[in-house]
C-alpha cells in the first residue's frame, strides 16, 4: 500500500517527467518517499526504492551511449550589400551561323558580236594612222628655236612690235614694213646685218648643243622617225638631224664603181644625168670578175660596220637582226 501510494504521489508530482528517463525517476521517487510524513512509511518502503535505483543503475550502464551531435555553427546571414548579385545568366545559345555556299557561276555563251561597220572601221584606221603620226613627231625630236639670221627678218620684227594692235594685220603689216625697208640708212642697214651674222652664229652654236644633249641612238631614231614623216605627210618639210657622231651607211658595190667612174677624163664634160646612166650601162655589161674587187671591199666595209654600230648604239645593225630572225626561225 506504501509503495502504490508513493508511486501515485510521484506520478501526481511529476507529470511531466519522462517516462524513458528511468535516472530521473528513480530521483523523484527517493525524494518523494524521504518528504513523507511517517518514519515507519519510509522504513517500510526503503527496500523498494533501493532495488529500483538498482535496476535504474543497470539500465543505464547498459543504454548505449548516443554520438555527440557535432556543433554546427550556424553562420550568420550575410548582409545585404548595396547592389543585389546578379541572378545567374543563362547560357545565350548561339545562333548557327549559315555557311555560304558559293553559287557555281555558269558562264553564258559570248554571244556574237557584230562586225564593225565600214565608218567605223574607216574611223578607226584614221585613229590608228593619227596616233602613229604623234608617236613619230615625239621620236622625231624639235630643234631649238632659231634667231632672225637676215637683216629683213629683223627689221619685220621690229617694225611689227612697234604696230599699235588696231592696225597689226600681217598682210598690211609686211607690205608696209616692205616699204620701209627700202627706204632706210645705209648706217641702219648695216646695224641689221652685223645683228643678222651674231644671230647665225648664235644659232650654230645652240644647234650644235642640242644635238649632244641626246645620245647619238636618239639622234637616229629621230632621223628614221623623220623619213617616216616626209612619206606620211606633204606638209613635213624637217630634213635629218646632222650629227657627226652617227656612223655612214656602208656604200654598195655599184655606188663605189659609179665614184670611180664618174672621175673619169673622158666623161668630165657630160651632164650628172648622162654620166649616171653611161655608169649604170657599164655595170650591167661588166663580167663578175671585174665586180669582184667592189664587192670584196663592200664586204669588209660591211664587217667593220657592223662592230661599231654594236658598240655607238648598244645593239645589233638591222641587217644582222634579220639574218639571226632567220636563223632562229629555221632552227
Amino acid at each position: 500500500m506504501l509503495a502504490r501510494t508513493a508511486l501515485a504521489r510521484l506520478r501526481a508530482q511529476a507529470p511531466r517527467s519522462s517516462a524513458r528517463d528511468v535516472a530521473h525517476i528513480s530521483r523523484q521517487l527517493a525524494h518523494t518517499f524521504l518528504t513523507s510524513s511517517t518514519i515507519t512509511s519510509q522504513l517500510a518502503i526503503a527496500p523498494a526504492v533501493e532495488s529500483f535505483r538498482a535496476y535504474a543503475t543497470a539500465t543505464r550502464t547498459k543504454a548505449k551511449p548516443k554520438p555527440k551531435a557535432k556543433a554546427t555553427t550556424k553562420k550568420s546571414p550575410a548582409k545585404k550589400t548595396a547592389t543585389r548579385k546578379t541572378a545567374a545568366k543563362k547560357p545565350v545559345k548561339k545562333k548557327a551561323v549559315k555557311k555560304t555556299v558559293k553559287k557555281k557561276v555558269v558562264k553564258k555563251p559570248a554571244s556574237k558580236r557584230r562586225g564593225l561597220t565600214e565608218r567605223q572601221k574607216m574611223l578607226k584606221e584614221k585613229a590608228k594612222v593619227r596616233a602613229n603620226i604623234l608617236q613619230l613627231k615625239e621620236t622625231a625630236l624639235e630643234e631649238p628655236k632659231k634667231l632672225p639670221q637676215s637683216a629683213w627678218s629683223l627689221y619685220l620684227g621690229e617694225y611689227h612690235r612697234n604696230v599699235s594692235d588696231g592696225e597689226r594685220s600681217a598682210p598690211e603689216v609686211a607690205k608696209k614694213a616692205s616699204e620701209a625697208f627700202k627706204t632706210i640708212s645705209s648706217s641702219e642697214m648695216e646695224r641689221l646685218q652685223k645683228q643678222a651674222e651674231e644671230n647665225s652664229r648664235r644659232n650654230k652654236e645652240n644647234y650644235a648643243k642640242w644635238v649632244r644633249s641626246h645620245t647619238p641612238k636618239q639622234i637616229l631614231e629621230a632621223n628614221r622617225a623623220r623619213s617616216n614623216l616626209k612619206r606620211k605627210l606633204a606638209s613635213y618639210k624637217k630634213s635629218k638631224i646632222q650629227d657627226d657622231r652617227l656612223l655612214k651607211i656602208p656604200q654598195s658595190a655599184f655606188l663605189r664603181y659609179s665614184l670611180e667612174f664618174q672621175k673619169r677624163p673622158d666623161i668630165a664634160d657630160l651632164p650628172f644625168g648622162d654620166k649616171s646612166k653611161k655608169a649604170s650601162d657599164e655595170w650591167k655589161s661588166m663580167p663578175a670578175s671585174q665586180k669582184q674587187k667592189y664587192e670584196d671591199a663592200v664586204r669588209s666595209d660591211r664587217e667593220r660596220y657592223f662592230k661599231e654600230y654594236k658598240s655607238l648604239y648598244g645593239e645589233d645593225a638591222p641587217a644582222v637582226q634579220k639574218e639571226k630572225a632567220k636563223a632562229k626561225a629555221k632552227a
